[in-house]
């Protein structure tokens, strides 16, 4: 949702299912900001898994 609302579209429902699967709705503005959406969840998700291996390393964790 935060990535639609950069690029102008609008985020309408997220659904979360018990079985850690899910799916948002959202509206675009432009073909360029789907495609931003798409792959934004499963890069946000790796580096947030980045940021937090490196805060383990550091000890901050």
């Amino acid at each position: 949702m935060v990535i639609a609302k950069i690029t102008g579209g609008r985020g309408y429902r997220i659904a979360l299912n018990k079985d850690t699967s899910g799916h948002a709705l959202d509206g675009t503005s432009s073909w360029i900001s789907g495609i931003l959406i798409a792959y934004a969840g499963y890069t946000g998700s790796s580096l947030t898994a980045l940021l937090l291996f490196f805060l383990l390393y550091q000890g901050f964790i």
